[in-house]
């Protein structure tokens, strides 16, 4: 009786201390489930939430915003800003139809380079000259005064001085100033009309001189 009581005493020990190791299983478990859960929840939301929102929020909206705001808006600005510039002896190289706007029967062309020589064709066979169907020549200069005035100068004419204005089709002149008024020269203020033309210089036939007998 005395073993089996020993025995007895000797299994109730192993299973209390068996019980004992379960609870620590359990407990150090737990531990570890919560921690790391909250650890792995907390630290994994909070970093990647807030670095993924705010980092692309503000970079985007701020970065595309203000580039292309400012950097559309000053380069517009700047292209409005553009002054008109003069017209050069450039601009009125070629042959031009002259309409004087006070007979406008009389028939004229002239030709112009940009290194400021001019020539004057002058028709004869229109109802202003009643001439023959041939062109009169006369070779003169011009030259750019600035602020859209020139100054033309014919051999046997006084110097003339006109103010240019662009149109759609060419330029109108317009007298502003004659040195030495002739007969045949305009008088101040009257306007001409200059009209880009097709035609060639050697369109112009010129009229024969001839010799006297």
């Amino acid at each position: 009786m005395m073993r089996i009581s020993y025995i007895f005493c000797a299994l109730m020990i192993l299973v209390a201390c068996g019980g004992g190791g379960g609870g620590s299983s359990n407990s150090s478990t737990d531990s570890s489930t919560d921690s790391s859960t909250d650890s792995s929840t907390d630290g994994s939301t909070d970093s990647s939430t807030d670095g993924t929102t705010d980092g692309t929020t503000d970079g985007t909206t701020d970065g595309s915003t203000d580039g292309s705001t400012d950097g559309s808006t000053d380069g517009s600005t700047g292209s409005d800003s553009g002054a008109e510039s003069d017209i050069t002896l450039e601009d009125l190289a070629g042959i031009w139809k002259n309409v004087d706007l006070e007979d406008e029967d009389d028939l004229v062309y002239s030709v112009i380079a940009d290194d400021g020589s001019i020539s004057d064709y002058d028709y004869l066979g229109d109802a202003s000259d009643l001439g023959d169907n041939c062109y009169d020549k006369t070779t003169g200069t011009i030259s750019s005064l600035g602020n859209n005035e020139f100054k033309v100068t014919f051999p046997d004419d006084s110097p003339i001085t006109f103010s240019l204005e662009a149109v759609e089709n060419g330029f109108n002149a317009t007298i502003i100033a004659v040195d030495e008024l002739l007969d045949e020269v305009l008088p101040e203020g009257v306007a001409v009309e200059l009209i880009k033309s097709d035609l060639l210089e050697t369109d112009f036939e010129l009229c024969s001189i001839l010799d006297p007998v």
